[in-house]
């Protein structure tokens, strides 16, 4: 029976990767890993304009961050996944809390104020890790508090809250005689026995993992979308959005200072005052949420990206080839890559290699081409139209009546006034609709052009064939499907020879379904080598008119490929 399952998880695999759904969701990582790479040249660009060697100082950067600074930039990883996901349950919700500093300054404040009463020996760990996340969630609940309760939105409470502990921390070192930096933390408080990295990281999978399986299979995860999509909506299906607000703020305040604590204790060692400014490390996950789409299990991989960044870049800064660069060119390329990773909404929008697609297609479709410039001409008579609107007749008329009117006549200059107005609206808004409408039908008859082409040329082939395979493959399917659900175990035998019959039948049509295909998508390619000879040779031989003709002859053929070659009919 093992084989047989194994069929049916393979056959709804690939069914799930041929679906719109994976599709859509590709699209996403698509959109990601272009922004990125775009960001990635940018900052490359600005360090050959420094006189250095932008591929160079990335080779270097990413190689120190996963040899020499391994430990490191696994902490950042663990780091970041942290504050990705608290941040990317917050926008799931609609919720921008930009109070993560705010949250880890105030587990700082209360870890000092404990460690100067006990002591910062790594027997205290427990409890110093336990204050200082609990704080943390404290402050996060407040400003959901305030947003649910007060009406006061979280993003001007969060910041705030970011500078209140900010100084409440700065007078506290102050109070406690190191006014300008902290005391030094101890690193073994963050650590799994002499790793440093393994706590870490074991702790942010684990919440990733954790999250992933209650906003995904449980019905607290369920109510959480459903008030992310419509809190009024939510109310009116029985949901207290004001109560799933208030948890997910308070795992947002608990991942975020667990980010925090790890990142003090393990990275930056201490916390300094002599500039007043909030740490970023609560605004560095923003752009690890909105470039994994505030997608749970996408935080991981942005993270692991920014870790390897942000360590490497600071680690390259440091070597001999690259000493000329300033110190803060490591955090320059850094932002510039978060800056242009916050475009990919213009990628997922812009569907580029689409959109070259059909700009391929249209100029193969002559008679489309025409019909679009038609209508953008229309768009240019109707937009002249709305431009010279006050030129009509009627609104001329009705102007020379006002001018007419004595202007003792208030009330009837003020009724003509009106007329004039709601006339103009009217016929504004009437060109208005005609040039929208033109806009989408230049829409519609690219898509439908498009689609209809793709159906009948040489790649209509592929996507008949991969209807009749689905429907051998599915039909199967259900018969295996409904043979294993409910079985005795006496038939067992009977059961699994019936299946593997109706496996294999399925699986020799789809080598026949593919044979043909093959078959006829060798004789279209033949086909469409010879058309395409042809008709570059007999538009190089023809004057202007003469091409509009063989192009329509030309498009013709090739609109008919699909149903001369197809043999799966």
């Amino acid at each position: 029976m093992f084989k047989i399952k194994l069929w049916t998880l393979k056959v709804k695999t690939e069914a799930f990767v041929n679906s719109t759904t994976f599709k859509e969701k590709l699209g996403f990582v698509k959109s990601s890993a272009i922004s990125i790479t775009l960001g990635l040249l940018v900052g490359i660009l600005f360090i050959f304009c420094n006189g250095e060697n932008g591929f160079g100082f990335l080779w270097t950067a990413l190689s120190r961050a996963l040899t020499t600074n391994i430990s490191r930039t696994l902490v950042y990883f663990g780091v970041y996944t942290l504050i990705g996901l608290g941040l990317a349950l917050g926008f799931q919700l609609k919720i921008f809390n930009m109070g993560g500093s705010g949250q880890i300054l105030s587990g700082l404040l209360m870890s000092f104020v404990i460690m100067n009463s006990i002591g910062n020996e790594t027997k205290n760990a427990p409890l110093i890790f336990f204050v200082f996340i609990i704080s943390g969630m404290l402050i996060s609940v407040a400003c959901g508090a305030m947003k649910v309760y007060l009406n006061v939105h979280e993003v001007a409470s969060s910041i705030l809250l970011n500078w209140t502990f900010w100084y409440l921390l700065k007078w506290y070192m102050t109070v406690t005689g190191t006014p300008t930096a902290s005391p030094v933390l101890n690193e073994h408080m963050a650590m799994m026995g002499n790793s440093l990295w393994s706590l870490c990281v074991l702790l942010a999978l684990l919440a990733v993992i954790v999250t992933y399986i209650i906003a995904t299979f449980t019905t607290t995860g369920y109510k959480i979308r459903i008030v992310g999509k419509s809190s009024t909506a939510a109310t009116y299906a029985g949901i207290k959005s004001q109560y799933y607000i208030l948890i997910v703020m308070a795992l947002q305040g608990l991942f975020i200072s667990m980010a925090g604590y790890f990142y003090y204790f393990l990275i930056q060692g201490s916390i300094t005052f002599n500039k007043d400014l909030v740490p970023q490390l609560g605004f560095d996950g923003i752009p690890i949420a909105l470039v994994a789409f505030n997608n749970i299990l996408g935080v991981v991989p942005v993270a692991l990206f920014w870790a390897l960044v942000k360590e490497g870049a600071s680690v390259a800064i440091t070597t001999p080839q690259y000493n000329s660069l300033q110190p803060e060119i490591a955090d320059l390329i850094f932002g510039i890559i978060i800056y242009c990773s916050t475009l990919y909404v213009l990628f997922v929008k812009f569907h580029l290699i689409e959109k070259i697609k059909q700009m391929i297609y249209l100029e193969k479709d002559v008679l489309k081409k025409n019909k679009i410039k038609e209508y953008k001409m229309e768009i240019k008579t109707q937009k002249a139209l709305l431009k010279d609107v006050a030129s009509l007749n009627e609104l001329s008329s009705i102007k020379e009546e006002i001018l007419a009117t004595p202007k003792e006549d208030k009330q009837k200059i003020k009724d003509l006034s009106d007329q004039y107005r709601e006339v103009k609206i009217f016929h504004e808004r009437k060109y208005q609709k005609v040039i929208a409408d033109l806009k989408q039908n230049i829409v519609d008859t690219i898509n439908n052009g498009y689609k209809e082409f793709e159906q009948k040329t040489i790649k209509g082939l592929s996507i008949n064939f991969s209807n009749h395979k689905a429907g051998k493959v599915f039909s199967a399917l259900d018969q295996v499907i409904e043979k294993i659900s409910d079985y005795d175990k006496e038939n067992k035998a009977v059961v699994k020879q019936e299946c593997e019959i109706l496996i294999t039948e399925a699986e020799i049509q789809v080598k026949e379904l593919k044979a043909q295909y093959l078959e006829s998508k060798k004789e279209a390619k033949e086909f469409l080598k010879e058309l395409n000879a042809n008709y570059k040779i007999n538009l190089k031989n023809s004057d202007e008119e003469q091409k509009i003709n063989i192009k329509k002859e030309y498009f013709e053929k090739i609109m008919e490929v699909k149903d001369k070659y197809d043999r799966l009919h």
